[in-house]
């Protein structure tokens, strides 16, 4: 016997969901204004556009460090990455910078 019920009724029966492609769906541009402004910070704001404007995962912007960072050549060079273990030529990743990101 688990109880009675949480919730009487479903909350996300009227939801309309987004149409879905697996990963290939991008934020418009509508949400990703949205999005910076319920920052709370230039920090997060930073963070955001960096996101937005780097083909950088999550995962390597959470680890960049200042020694990845490659003024002269405008990029991050990134040796442990998501693709390292499966690549054949062990590469490291290498993001490129645009001048807002720098």
């Amino acid at each position: 016997n688990h109880g009675p019920p949480l919730l009487h009724r479903n909350p996300f029966r009227t939801l309309k969901l987004e149409e879905e492609r697996g990963r290939e769906r991008v934020i418009t541009e509508e949400e990703f204004v949205a999005l910076l402004g319920a920052c709370t910070g230039d920090g997060q704001r930073d963070l955001l556009r960096t996101m937005r404007l780097t083909a950088a995962r999550p995962e390597d912007v959470r680890r960049l460090t200042w020694a990845m960072v490659k003024w002269d050549t405008h990029c991050w060079v990134i040796q442990r990455h998501k693709t390292k273990g499966t690549r054949k030529d062990k590469k490291p990743r290498v993001v490129p910078m645009v001048e807002e990101v720098e």
